[in-house]
């Protein structure tokens, strides 16, 4: 085989890749939002009506995701799928520039190998990959921040230090996760401009704060400073102090896809990246970054110890790299002619494996039930029933009141949250601002006298969380005001748990412990 054929093969192979995956993703596009998604979602819908984030939704995140929820129902209509093709071209720019990276990183034909392996590792199932997650959007901006960085660096160019740094900043504003990149970052700079460092950490920095001064700019002018400062500074602190750290390790443990623990998939070929770092190699300047990219990916996950599975998408950029890395390593120790045939059979062979490993919900299951497979007895599945017969039983300006954890009822009814506590778990966890929290939430459901009432158990006993608290009891009374209109139950269909929705003989009697959502609606 000469050294043409062989380089086509290659490149078509990586292509084939990167397309099969795109159409992986088209296909599953309008599987159910979970509980992150619906978030993201309704506060994307609540923008476009014209409130600004904060006013009637709260929460820890900064807005950057709903804005681009936003985005994505501008762009492509206010629909499930919308978020979901937003993401794949989100994606596809983001293979472009681990292309660009890993081409000037590591070897220009390690840019095909980058790009295809970034796709196929961020479809990971057990990482919610599929998904429109906010890591999803932080490295939509994160790769092109490193690109910059890196060409910046090289072409000593200040000006690509500024952009990268606004681009950093700016995923910073999707998860303040995103912040702990500058573990990888700025040591770099140091590093690679010594005595220099100073004017290129400052054009980093003037870029950084460009994005966030007017961030602020904009919250104070609308009338969400206060609320933004509470839900995202003060609030956020107690809360990343809430888990004990040995109960959150055990989530390391390898599990199947209805756990929260860490794919065996992605810990096996996490260990095949970190080859890399240890085989004899001539390229050490970026094995180095490497290693440091490497360090501020496990540092963006730790914040808080809960270790949620999409919260460790932001590591696939740095293993992606890492996995190319070790490739081109492990191929230079074969002849020129040989080379190129190793590196496709290593792709083809990942790959395969990759492909094979989560056949069963990516081809194998019908698309409607993907996401409950994904997340077992949960009401995922059944959101859109329970937002139809609400759509069908109330007027476009109720409201409703949720004491659960399903926002994504409120995007697919369209009606607003009679509280902008669109979960009531901060109201239940172990930390300081619940009390007040919960007063809140009480005040503003009384006043709002919602139309519909929903009520999720699982939302009460889940993670911990108990019923001995104010809420409970003033749930017991307030729906005295109410009558049981519907419910969702579990039911097993072959291996899949699923929700059931009734309309017909809801029983209000069925032991809490099961997971299920009570429909109420208002009678006095």
């Amino acid at each position: 085989m000469n050294d043409k054929l062989s380089l086509r093969i290659y490149k078509v192979v990586c292509i084939a890749i990167i397309l099969l995956v795109a159409g992986i993703r088209i296909h599953l596009a309008n599987i159910p939002f979970e509980r992150d998604e619906g978030e993201y979602a309704y506060a994307g819908q609540m923008i476009l009506k014209g409130s600004p984030p904060y006013h009637e939704v709260y929460n820890m995140k900064f807005p950057g995701v709903y804005f681009m929820y936003a985005l994505g129902f501008k762009m492509f209509g206010e629909s499930i799928a919308a978020t979901r093709y937003l993401t794949l071209l989100l994606q596809l720019m983001g293979a472009g520039f681990i292309f660009l990276l890993g081409r000037r990183l590591i070897h220009p034909l390690a840019a095909w190998l980058a790009a295809a392996t970034f796709m196929l590792f961020n479809l990971t199932l057990a990482l919610q990959g599929i998904q429109s997650n906010a890591e999803h959007f932080v490295v939509a901006f994160l790769m092109p921040s490193l690109y910059f960085l890196y060409r910046g660096l090289e072409e000593e160019s200040a000006i690509d230090l500024a952009t990268s740094g606004a681009l950093l900043a700016t995923a910073c504003l999707m998860k303040q996760h995103a912040f702990l990149f500058g573990l990888a970052t700025v040591p770099w700079i140091v590093y690679v401009q010594r005595t220099r460092a100073f004017k290129y950490l400052l054009a980093y920095a003037a870029g950084g704060v460009l994005p966030v001064v007017l961030m602020f700019a904009y919250l104070w002018h609308v009338g969400v400073w206060d609320r933004f400062y509470f839900l995202t500074i003060q609030y956020a602190h107690e809360y990343v102090n809430i888990a004990p750290f040995k109960p959150a390790m055990q989530q390391f443990y390898p599990a199947q896809h209805d756990g929260n623990n860490i794919s065996a998939l992605l810990v096996w070929f996490g260990f095949a990246s970190a080859l890399g770092l240890v085989l004899p190699s001539k390229n050490g300047k970026a094995r180095l970054f490497l290693l440091l990219l490497l360090v501020a990916s496990v540092a963006s996950v730790m914040p808080g110890f809960f270790f949620r599975r999409h919260y460790f998408l932001m590591m696939l950029p740095g293993l992606s790299l890492l996995f190319t890395y070790t490739a081109f390593t492990v191929a230079s120790y074969f002849s020129d002619r040989h080379r190129l045939a190793v590196l496709s059979a290593y792709v083809v062979a990942s790959a395969a494996f990759f492909l094979g490993y989560e056949h069963t919900l990516l081809f194998n299951t019908p698309v409607e039930q993907v996401t409950e497979a994904m997340y077992p007895g949960t009401p995922f599945g059944a959101a859109g029933q329970i937002a139809g017969y609400i759509k069908n039983h109330s007027a476009p300006t109720d409201r409703i009141c949720m004491i659960g954890a399903e926002p994504q009822i409120f995007f697919l009814s369209q009606r607003k949250s009679a509280s902008g506590y669109i979960y009531i778990y901060p109201l239940l966890e172990n930390q300081k601002y619940a009390p007040v929290m919960t007063d809140e939430f009480i005040a503003q459901s009384e006043q709002a006298k919602p139309a519909i009432l929903l009520y999720s158990s699982k939302a009460l006993f889940e993670d911990g969380y108990n019923r001995d608290s104010k809420l409970y009891t003033w749930f017991a009374n307030f729906k005295n005001q109410y009558q049981l209109k519907a419910i969702c139950t579990p039911i097993s269909t072959t291996d899949i748990r699923l929700m059931r929705f009734d309309t017909i003989a809801p029983i209000d009697t069925l032991p809490e412990t099961v997971p299920q959502i009570r429909v109420y609606q208002r009678v006095k």
